[in-house]
């Protein structure tokens, strides 16, 4: 929050988030993810029982290992990819569960996250669930490809005025 709002001038209200080890939880609550494991993605794999290519249901500790792996693929890109990966299959499965089910869900996940909203509006939130998981998401990865540069592995904007419009405009579009 205070790397957001402080690097790119974006206003944040309220945030939730959660470690590796809730995420690990949350994803088992959840019954795993479906992933798409590659080739070059097996040398982490193997060490959860997928030795080919191919499309499984990772469980918490199996898919965390896959949205960590760092040193295959694209390096820090990929990484990072893999876990919007896992964020996306994690709300694939949400989109297919009823407003009791839903509710139900909440209930046991939201011990594993940390929050500054109040039961009043988490509350309020629970109830426009079916609607907001009907929203299309939007992706951004800050530095924004082909615009950074590197000092000593820190991925740096190459015109930090543009970043910061390109965020602005996406988080803020239609306000």
């Amino acid at each position: 929050k205070q790397t957001l709002e402080s690097n790119y001038g974006v206003r944040i209200d309220n945030y939730a988030s959660v470690d590796f080890t809730a995420m690990q939880s949350i994803i088992d609550i959840c019954g795993g993810v479906d992933v798409t494991i590659k080739d070059y993605e097996l040398v982490v794999m193997r060490a959860y029982g997928i030795t080919s290519p191919g499309t499984y249901t990772l469980n918490g500790a199996a898919a965390l290992a896959y949205s960590r792996i760092r040193y295959y693929g694209n390096s820090d890109f990929e990484r990072t990819s893999r876990q919007r990966t896992v964020l996306q299959a994690l709300l694939a499965k949400a989109r297919d569960m009823s407003a009791s089910e839903l509710t139900t869900l909440l209930g046991q996940l939201l011990p594993y996250v940390s929050h500054n909203l109040s039961s009043g509006q988490i509350l309020k939130l629970i109830g426009t669930l079916p609607n907001v998981l009907s929203y299309r998401v939007q992706e951004l990865r800050v530095p924004f490809p082909d615009q950074w540069y590197s000092v000593n592995e820190i991925l740096v904007p190459k015109d930090m005025n543009s970043t910061i419009n390109q965020i602005r405009s996406t988080i803020y579009a239609g306000q």
